[in-house]
């Protein structure tokens, strides 16, 4: 209980300090929630580009590049066995992907019939002509031309006694064949064949294609990897219902955009830690104007007998309490940015996650802890050896040198290595807070010689103007 007081006692003392400060702790609190904010808003920013590139990217890729393929054959004689497991698989699939285009071609042998294969599907576009009719007027079926050097009205013997007719041109969609050698050199599109047609495909084989792309405005990006290995899966089971299946997804162009989308999240974080450094260096400015004043406090403990451990506990209080309160402060206003973003795009709920990831977050904590560092050795009375090194800038050599070898050495912010996925590592994104800790460090320890050089520069200015720096370097 003794120990608790002890630890209770300089935890008190610190908070009222604070308290009597409102505006001290409220001007630190909002410049460190900036730096923080930054940081989010910036990897807010980059998943809503990401959505925004994976939408473009998916609408200008080819339809063969970004749809999902299934082919299969039917023995002659054979019905569509893969057809249930196939529609099972759209089914699935189905919140991702436009409507799916079947294509079912006969084998054509050669000289026999003409070489003519024909073709059933739907979504046919007619150049000339018309489309054709599901009977089969005194046993000849209407046919649509897709391939050859066909007429409309022309009579096709394809054997004995089992003729067909052309009564249109016309052209399959890009989505539903995306290899038009598929056709041959002469195709015919058949409506409901019977009789003697009917009989003829039945006793050759076919090939089934189903071609469905995935839809541009359904896939987001936060989700890219999640529907790569949903793709993947699907078509591991298919091509396992029966060896004569072959079934094909964009799992690289996936693969490609999910990366791009991790390097630019990459990139951000490290501007966006630049950019909070520079902000926690002018708040640890701000802080050290409080040198004096934290040194009579600390003197004011120590006699009323506190010890050195107390000392330094209510002083880590102090420090830490800007950055506590600024991190909360930061970490909720970008949670409410986030969901309204994601509102306002129509994105899911999944897009808060995927905006404010671990790497963001870790990212904004080590910016704070290293803020209240700064803070802290900021306000501390300053002991150095007689060569001005003392351990804040044995410190902060420390990180400038951990930022180099990172830099240099290890190849950290080499564009090469990052755009492969290989320099984008933990140890990267804490370089912001490192930079922000030295770059702090050398600027106060800077200060005072600039001042002192201000100083002696305007001994020959107005007496306000060398007043003015004289006073600012001997309160530094």
């Amino acid at each position: 209980m003794r120990r608790l007081r002890r630890v209770l006692v300089p935890v008190r003392f610190a908070l009222r300090r604070v308290a009597a400060r409102p505006l001290s702790l409220a001007g630190l609190a909002l410049a460190l929630a900036a730096a923080a904010a930054l940081i989010g808003w910036s990897s807010i920013s980059a998943a809503l580009a990401h959505e925004e590139n994976v939408r473009l990217r998916l609408r200008e890729a080819a339809f063969q590049d970004r749809s999902f393929h299934v082919a299969y054959t039917i023995e002659a004689l054979g019905s569509d066995w893969a057809a249930e497991p196939v529609a099972g698989a759209l089914d699935r699939l189905d919140p991702v992907i436009d409507p799916a285009a079947h294509v079912r071609i006969w084998h054509s042998r050669g000289a026999t019939g003409g070489g003519v294969r024909f073709v059933s599907a739907e979504g046919v576009s007619v150049s000339g002509g018309r489309m054709p009719s599901t009977r089969c007027p005194q046993g000849v079926c209407e046919t649509l031309a897709l391939a050859g050097d066909f007429r409309v009205g022309q009579l096709v013997r394809i054997e004995e006694g089992t003729n067909v007719r052309v009564v249109g041109t016309g052209s399959l969609p890009a989505a539903a064949l995306p290899d038009p050698e598929e056709l041959g050199r002469r195709a015919l599109l058949v409506g409901s064949p019977s009789g003697g047609l009917e009989d003829y495909l039945l006793e050759r084989g076919s090939t089934v294609l189903v071609t469905a792309p995935l839809d541009a405005e359904a896939v987001r990006g936060t989700a890219l990897r999640a529907l790569h290995e949903r793709l993947r899966l699907e078509t591991v089971a298919l091509e396992r219902a029966g060896p004569r299946l072959d079934a094909d997804a964009p799992l690289a162009l996936l693969d490609q955009l999910a990366d791009r989308g991790d390097v630019a999240r990459t990139w951000v974080l490290i501007v966006g830690g630049q950019g909070a450094a520079l902000i926690v260096a002018f708040a640890a400015f701000a802080a050290s104007a409080r040198r004096r004043d934290t040194a009579a406090l600390d003197e004011q403990l120590s006699t009323l007998g506190a010890t050195r451990t107390q000392v330094w506990a209510a002083r880590v209080v102090e420090a830490a309490l800007p950055a506590l309160v600024g991190g909360l402060v930061a970490f909720g206003a970008l949670l409410l940015v986030a969901r309204s973003v994601a509102e306002r795009n129509g994105l899911s709920s999944y897009f808060v996650a995927a905006a404010l990831p671990a790497e963001a977050v870790g990212v904004m904590a080590g910016v704070l802890v290293a803020a209240g560092l700064v803070l802290l050795t900021a306000t501390a009375p300053s002991r150095r050896s007689r060569f001005g090194i003392g351990a804040l800038e044995l410190a902060a050599l420390t990180a400038l040198a951990f930022v180099l070898w990172q830099t240099t050495v290890m190849g950290g912010l080499d564009t090469d290595r990052i755009e492969a996925g290989e320099g984008a590592g933990p140890l990267l994104l804490l370089l912001p807070a490192l930079a922000s800790f030295a770059t702090a460090v050398v600027l106060l320890r800077a200060l005072p010689l600039v001042l002192r050089l201000g100083e002696r520069l305007a001994r020959a200015a107005p007496f306000g103007v060398r007043l003015a720096f004289l006073t600012a370097g001997r309160a530094r």
